[in-house]
Formats: structure tokens, sequence, C-alpha cells
């Protein structure tokens, strides 16, 4: 860059120490890398490994090791800045140097170099315990073939969203149709940080037991069996779909969805829109396009696909959620979450599992009825939510569908009522004390 603009001193001079300190920089990521690449590293996939740290509690020696590399990155991080003031006093004539012109060009580039400079340096900081946030953080290192790479999250945002916004707010309203879990907002506000505050549930106007139904088939496998579970999705996708005009299948995990998409009949499958073979927005096309021409289109899809998609009448008569929605076990977040709240007597699984999977299953369910007169159904294939203790709390979590639990395979392949042509549907089995929130 300092011959583009035929070596003025001052940028020279910064380049040239950008360098130095640049060599003392990578030297000591080269040996915190050394370092750490020496953790006793878990498979979590076929290409990464993971270490956690306990409590997101960095040992002395990989502190010291952080904090000998943030010293010079810290350095360069500030020289990139200065470089980056530079320019944009060139382009505003404050300073000349030849093929000023040139500075635009120089600009983003140099942006995004410090843009990566302040990742390094903050990531550095944290591991070496200079940045005293509050709050619990998870940290971790996760190992490929050819990287190593440290990561540092917040278990929970409260601290962050009282530093940033409630404590300079003079007031606030907070609205979703999924603010409780389990129909309390303790969750909500643990994690939001929200302390001495009130909540209130509204009613939803949607008149759920008679324009939606919630079905629990008679499986005969449990997820816990990834394969027998697998196998029992795959038959019964087509029967429970092809009768309506479309239809969202939601996944908990990439491994299953293509296991059971590899055992899917070929004529099923070309009806199907999957995530990750497009764009989300270029799927939802192709999906709304295929239903105005009277095809049948279904789409399938993971987490991203339960939460912000509108399908609106027949864009989604069937939602299908093949597993009950829990964390996956191993996200190190959730296991530092888990692990956090062990170490204060409290019961993981009841107190953060439970209510997170019941509002994931709130939300996933709410893909169904999007206006007063929309109708369908929703169908969860997995038993444990008439077999576990946890199952009848997260039923009753659920806004209050017409329940039909326990369903004969044999009876899943008909279409849902339509509740303009009068059809009674079929028999409330059990009463369900949920309620849409606001």
């Amino acid at each position: 860059m300092t011959q583009r603009f035929a070596r003025p001193d001052d940028l020279v001079h910064l380049a040239t120490r950008v360098a130095d300190r640049g060599a003392q920089a990578q030297e000591g990521l080269r040996l915190l890398h050394g370092a750490v690449d020496l953790l006793p590293f878990a498979e979590r996939d076929e290409t990464l490994q993971t270490y956690r740290f306990r409590l997101g509690e960095v040992p002395g020696d990989l502190q010291a090791l952080a904090e000998n590399a943030a010293g010079p990155m810290g350095e360069v991080h500030a020289d990139l800045i200065k470089a980056h003031e530079m320019l944009q006093d060139v382009l505003a004539g404050e300073i000349q140097w030849q093929n000023s012109f040139e500075a635009e060009d120089w600009l983003p580039v140099l942006g995004q170099q410090q843009t990566r400079s302040a990742g390094v340096l903050a990531m550095l900081r944290q591991f070496a315990g200079l940045e005293g946030h509050a709050g619990v953080y998870a940290r971790w290192a996760n190992r490929s073939e050819q990287d190593v790479e440290l990561v540092s999250a917040p278990i929970e945002p409260g601290h962050l969203l009282r530093e940033h916004l409630w404590d300079r707010c003079f007031a606030a309203v907070c609205t979703s149709a999924t603010l409780t879990a389990l129909g309390r907002f303790d969750r909500f506000f643990e994690r939001t940080g929200l302390q001495g505050v009130s909540g209130l549930r509204i009613p939803s106007p949607f008149d759920y037991p008679h324009i939606a139904t919630f079905r629990v088939p008679d499986m005969a496998s449990d997820p816990s069996d990834f394969q027998a579970h697998s196998q029992e999705v795959a038959e019964l996708l087509p029967m429970m779909l092809t009768p309506e005009p479309s239809g969202l299948v939601l996944f908990t995990s990439w491994r299953q969805l293509h296991e059971v998409l590899r055992q899917l009949p070929d004529e099923f499958a070309g009806k199907l829109q999957v995530q990750g073979e497009g764009s989300k927005q270029a799927l939802l096309e192709t999906h709304r396009a295929a239903v105005d021409a009277g095809e049948a289109s279904y789409l399938v899809g993971l987490a991203s696909f339960a939460e912000g998609v509108d399908l609106p009448d027949d864009y989604c008569r069937h939602v299908v959620i093949v597993k009950l929605p829990f964390a996956v076990p191993d996200d190190p977040v959730d296991q530092a979450m888990a692990e956090w709240a062990e170490s204060q007597g409290r019961n993981p699984f009841y107190e953060i599992s439970v209510p997170d999977a019941a509002l994931r299953l709130v939300q996933a369910c709410g893909r169904l009825i999007r206006h007063e007169a929309d109708h369908g159904r929703i169908t969860l294939l997995d038993r444990r939510i008439l077999t576990k203790r946890y199952g009848r709390a997260l039923l009753e979590s659920l806004p209050p569908y017409r329940m039909q639990l326990g369903v004969p395979k044999s009876d899943l392949n008909s279409a849902g009522p339509n509740p303009t042509d009068g059809a009674p549907g079929a028999e409330v089995e059990i009463a369900s004390k949920g309620r849409a929130q606001a």
C-alpha cells in the first residue's frame, strides 16, 4: 500500500511498526496454539473436536500465553486504527499524498483488517482474564484438521442487556407470543436480566380447539434409538403429508434430517423443499409458487424454520415436529449453563432444559395458525411427551388445541378437518391449560 502512495514517511513508519508488532503477535499466537493443541479434546462430530473449560475458567498457563499475545496484538490493532484514520484524512484533503484518490479503495481493506484484529484482541483479553465483564461465560476450544479456534460466549445475555439497555431506558414493554415458558415468565426474566418487573398473559383471540389439532401418534420407537426412530419417521411422513396440500417438517439435527431423507420414496422426496438446498428465502418462494399452482409442497428444515416463518392458509396445513426441541446435548453453551446451574444447587434439566424446550415447542407449533380463520394440524412424532414426567408440563404449556394423544398410525393418512366446512373434528382427549402470551 505504501508504494501506491509514493511511500509517504508517516505511512512507511506505521507499516514498518505493524510488521514488527505483527511478527510478535504471530509468535505469541503460535505459542498459545501449541498449548491449546495439547488439551484433551473430545470428538464432537466427524470433522470437529471440542474442549470446554469448566465454568468458563481458563488455566493460569493459558491465561499467561493469551496475555502475552494480547500485548502486541493490541498494538497492531491501534496502528491499524491510525492507518484507517490517515486514509480518511487523505480523502478529506487534510493530508496530501500522491495518488490520494486510491485511498477510497484501501479504506474497506483496512476496515476489514481492523475488525478482524479487534475480534482477535477481544478474544485474547477474554482468555487472559483482562476484560472483567460481569456475568458467567462459556469458554471452549474447537479443533479441526487445520485450525484451532477459541470461543467465549455469555451463558445468559442478561448482564449485557442491563448494562446497555435496561439501566439506560426510562420504560420498556416487551411483547411476544412466546415470552413465557411452562406458563411462567421466570425463564424470560432470568435470561434477560430483568428484576422487579411485572408480566401479564393475555388470552389469544384464536379459537384453537376448533381450528387446530395437536396429535401424538402411537409411536413404536423412542427418539433415543436413532435408527429405529428415523426409520419410523420416514415411514410416517408420506402417509401423513400426502393428503395435505402443504406442510412444514421440523427436525432437531442435520444428522436425522439427512437419514430420514435418505429413506423416503423418490416420488415423495421430489415434493420437498429442504433447508440447505437453497437460501431460506428461495425455498419459501419455491414453496409458495408450488402451492399457488395447485401442487403439493412440503418444507423441511431445522430450528431456523421453527420461528419467524409466516405460512398462512394453504401455505401450511400441517406442521410435523419430529422430536421435542431439547437443546443439542453437545452444545458448549448449554453444557456450560447446566454446569453453572448445578454449581448453584439447581436442577438444570427441570429449571432450564424443560422450560426452554417448552418455549421452542410453542414457537414451532406457532407456524401453523397465522390468523383467526386459519386452520390445520400439528403432529409430534415423539412419544416422550406421553411417557415422561415432564410431558404433562409440556402439553399444558401449549395453546388449547384439540388434543389427540396416542393416535393409531392407521388414522394418520387423512387430511385435517376444515372448520369452514363445519367438520366436527375428533373428540378432545386431554385439555391443555396453555394459552397464547403477550
